[in-house]
């Protein structure tokens, strides 16, 4: 995770990649690319729809 924020977004594939325990705090995190990868390609149907509306997953 701590990757997917810090390093330049050039890695998304990294992301997409990346577990279903990941994906939703990098949804809920500040990497607006990020965000807009995940609303766009993210794993599940829960993890795009909280990206695409700022729902903070990692807290449900």
């Amino acid at each position: 995770m701590r990757a997917v924020t810090l390093k330049p977004l050039c890695q998304l594939d990294d992301l997409l990649a990346s577990s279903n325990w990941v994906q939703p705090r990098t949804a809920a995190g500040t990497s607006a690319v990020a965000i807009e990868h995940l609303a766009e390609s993210g794993r599940t149907k829960r993890i795009r729809n909280a990206a695409g509306t700022g729902f903070d997953l990692s807290k449900s």
